[in-house]
């Protein structure tokens, strides 16, 4: 069974806010279990709109069950 694909855009994020991505789980919650991302060049931007930046931080968390 081929997997379905959602885009979403945030045209309007500010600089005080931001994403969070899930890139992985180990357990599969309501059928989701990694996400991707990725940028492209906004043709409906205004010139000179100010330049937006990403910052990537990989973390793991363990959980104990006990």
């Amino acid at each position: 069974m081929p997997l379905a694909q959602r885009w979403c855009y945030f045209p309007g994020v500010d600089s005080d806010e931001a994403l969070l991505f899930k890139c992985y789980d180990s357990v599969a919650r309501d059928g989701v279990r990694s996400s991707a991302h990725t940028a492209f060049a906004d043709p409906t931007s205004p010139p000179g709109a100010k330049v937006r930046e990403s910052i990537e931080a990989r973390t793991i968390a363990l959980f104990d069950a006990a």
